[in-house]
């Protein structure tokens, strides 16, 4: 990609993204949108999830007649791994790289935990929730 040896550039991609949103959206209330990996996936081209995010955000209707398109970036909602310190820690790296790239991060939802056990739903769920609750 750098050496330039593919067809289309980072902003002909994340154009072809937003445009696959917007028809895909058409009639609807919601569109959710998964992405890949981690947030910066794809930043050595130019196409993390940071940028497709602002690249398939809401349109913003211009109100001096030009013809270029602009975007709202979409907010995110980060899903997280099991346990208390490393999702949190990873939480954190990832919602710093979104707002560093001006992307809004909703919340999160933290998955893959156990019902029985030290790292249980239930003892996870009282150790997040202390750390979040520092903040509100």
């Amino acid at each position: 990609f750098l050496a330039g040896e593919v067809p289309e550039s980072s902003g002909e991609l994340l154009q072809k993204c937003g445009d696959a949103v917007d028809r895909a959206a058409r009639g609807k209330q919601v569109v959710l949108i998964d992405g890949v990996g981690f947030p910066a996936v794809g930043s050595i081209c130019g196409t993390s999830n940071a940028h497709v995010a602002k690249a398939c955000g809401y349109p913003i209707v211009s109100t001096d007649n030009s013809l270029r398109r602009q975007r709202k970036a979409m907010g995110v909602l980060l899903v997280g791994g099991s346990g208390v310190g490393a999702a949190v820690d990873s939480y954190n790296l990832n919602a710093t790289y979104f707002m560093h790239n001006h992307v809004p991060v909703l919340g999160a939802v933290f998955n893959k935990l156990s019902v029985e056990g030290f790292y249980s739903l239930e003892n996870c769920r009282e150790q997040v929730s202390r750390y979040f609750d520092q903040y509100q």
